[in-house]
């Protein structure tokens, strides 16, 4: 066990901060050294020159199209293993990571070795004091997927001197084994954005950890310009619960078509927000299109 980390980031049009999540990754104390991944998913901009020029040690694989966070995960995740690493910590590039994050990761790793998932304390970038994820539940009745402590006080759970046991954790920052992908295999590439990472952890459940002494800062929003209330976020997240359902829902499956109905068309229209109403409904088409031709018509339609 060498203790080497491959640090993953998908980096799509975002070279600004990918920068600035590589500059903080510089700063990580951590003996057994950091092995920097950096996935672009055909971006359009300069972000691969700008990204070689100031970082040429980074390993930086160049798709020429968008394969979407869990197709770029994936790719990232395949060379962080052929190179040799025995954990893989996944990163939004649109994260700052704090100096001890890495140590504290690994130290639960080697605590809790039946664990697969570890996850850090997400505070918000511009609220480093607030907590944008922590620990998430997930109830098989409904598929309800929730963030339990968003907007708590992120010194509530800091001090914590162990790891917390969750139902997920977010995928803007998790540690794996290299070796837990022969168990658990790679991400689900169909979901392209979204509830991917729960899916993920849905094939292992119960082996999740959030380590409250590991800290990110989080921008948020970068790769598709917006939060719950995008349209485009919108028809990912309704289309990728429906997916979800399919999956394991089982004998749940009318609970859960219900609480679809409700979260993602009804009770949007009754606040007036029909367009993220239209969004939820486009989410059924949405299922049978490929990720990037959803993400490319959408955002056609936002420039119109």
């Amino acid at each position: 066990m060498n203790g080497r980390i491959g640090v993953v980031l998908v980096n799509y049009r975002g070279w600004r901060d990918t920068l600035d999540c590589i500059r903080s990754l510089q700063a990580v104390q951590y003996e057994q050294g950091l092995d920097v991944i950096v996935v672009d998913n055909g971006s359009n901009d300069e972000s691969c020159e700008r990204i070689r020029t100031a970082f040429p040690n980074a390993h930086l694989l160049e798709m020429g199209r968008n394969l979407g966070f869990a197709g770029g995960c994936n790719v990232g995740m395949r060379a962080a293993r052929e190179r040799g690493n025995e954990f893989i910590w996944l990163l939004n590039n649109d994260t700052i990571v704090d100096p001890q994050a890495a140590c504290a990761l690994v130290d639960a790793a080697r605590t809790h070795p039946d664990a697969s998932f570890y996850g850090t304390i997400i505070s918000f970038a511009s609220m480093p004091e607030r907590i944008w994820f922590a620990r998430g539940t997930f109830d098989r009745r409904t598929g309800a997927i929730s963030n339990i402590d968003y907007n708590r006080p992120v010194s509530e759970l800091e001090g914590h001197p162990d790891a917390v046991n969750t139902d997920w954790i977010s995928g803007c920052s998790i540690l794996i084994r290299c070796s837990t992908l022969d168990d658990i295999g790679f991400m689900n590439e169909d979901f392209f954005l979204y509830k991917e990472e729960v899916e993920w952890q849905l094939r292992r459940p119960h082996s999740a950890w959030i380590v409250p002494r590991s800290l990110v800062r989080h921008k948020g929003g970068q790769s598709t310009g917006g939060g719950t209330e995008d349209p485009l976020v919108r028809v990912f997240m309704s289309r990728n619960f429906l997916k979800l359902a399919r999956r394991y829902a089982g004998k749940y499956l009318p609970l859960w078509l219900g609480r679809w109905v409700v979260f993602y068309v009804v009770g949007p229209a009754l606040k007036g927000h029909l367009r993220l109403a239209w969004a939820g409904l486009a989410g059924i088409s949405a299922q049978r299109s490929p990720g990037a031709s959803i993400v490319e018509r959408w955002q056609r339609d936002r420039i119109k």
